[in-house]
């Protein structure tokens, strides 16, 4: 929920899932136009009115994309690619002009930033680690995400997770925002949810993360 406006995925397993949004402020509800038939849409985030979602087409052997829908507005895929380029996006979320997401079409899984204003797309964990679980702070300048680094510990190699950042402007480069080599920070509500960032200051932002 952002503001006014609540958004969710109605689940159907036989035509394909769709979004649904209601605007308390206007008391009308309202759903995402389809995509081709048996397409597939799942709910990632909202911001103002802006929502983001992945859709997973059947049509091109399951390739998933990000989309952005303005509430009772346009519609647009973020970045397309060329068919024959692998192309499996989740996990969108929005922040200000910034949608960041997760790649998995790429190694072990890549988390890009799209620039609203822009239009343009950045790969910012460049990692052969597994980066996952994107959070974009309200203004759009910090994205968080989590990172699971094989790690040699104890004689053995393990995989050990921790919050990883970028900030903007781009030159304060990606930064390690939390962990040691004992820590095991994760999304702190649980898998399958995002950081949450509090705060964001010109040293970064002041996230929560299990320690």
């Amino acid at each position: 929920m952002s503001g006014d406006l609540a958004v969710y995925t109605h689940k159907d397993f036989v035509n394909g899932s769709s979004i649904h949004y209601f605007d308390f402020l206007a008391g009308l509800e309202g759903v995402v136009p389809a995509g081709a038939p048996r397409d597939s849409d799942n709910l990632a985030d909202v911001g103002g009115d802006g929502i983001v979602f992945s859709r997973t087409r059947s049509l091109t052997e399951g390739k998933t994309g990000v989309m952005l829908y303005v509430a009772r507005g346009t519609l647009r895929e973020l970045d397309p690619q060329p068919a024959a380029t692998p192309m499996i996006r989740f996990g969108a979320v929005i922040g200000g002009d910034t949608v960041a997401y997760q790649e998995h079409g790429l190694a072990n899984g890549e988390i890009f930033a799209y620039d609203l204003a822009a239009g343009t797309a950045t790969n910012l964990s460049q990692s052969v680690d597994s980066d996952g679980n994107p959070a974009v702070a309200p203004a759009g300048d910090v994205v968080v995400w989590e990172r699971a680094a094989r790690r040699a510990r104890a004689g053995q190699v393990a995989d050990q997770s921790f919050i990883a950042g970028a900030s903007d402007p781009p030159g304060n480069g990606r930064i390690r925002l939390a962990a040691t080599i004992d820590d095991d920070e994760r999304a702190p509500h649980g898998a399958g949810h995002n950081p949450t960032i509090l705060l964001t200051s010109d040293a970064g932002a002041i996230i929560v993360a299990q320690g």
